[in-house]
């Protein structure tokens, strides 16, 4: 069981999900996974992230939904976390490296 989740809802996201994926690749600290949620996207974002995952060997997943907003990609994605710590991920933002390091410290 990873130690965190790695929540991040998309809608639209195709045209910058990879960027997103990437820092979330060149994380330092590695016992996590990703719950990427298709929020009733328009573009191909889940044909995006799915390729994105495999392609950077990140462990996830990609689960498709009808449109329920934000928090209701949220919840879908921490219904589905198998961490026992979730952190969220906007599709269009980025993260330091030391950034999971940095929230699992004691």
């Amino acid at each position: 069981m990873p130690r965190v989740s790695v929540v991040i809802p998309c809608w639209n996201a195709a045209g910058f999900i990879e960027r997103t994926l990437d820092t979330v690749a060149a994380q330092t600290y590695r016992d996590f996974e990703v719950v990427a949620v298709d929020d009733g996207s328009a573009d191909d974002t889940h044909a995006v992230v799915e390729r994105a995952l495999a392609a950077r060997g990140l462990a996830g997943r990609s689960i498709r939904q009808v449109n329920k907003k934000i928090a209701g990609a949220r919840n879908t994605g921490i219904r589905a976390a198998a961490g026992e710590l979730v952190s969220f991920l906007d599709h269009d933002d980025l993260w330091f490296p030391e950034k999971l390091a940095r929230v699992t410290a004691e």
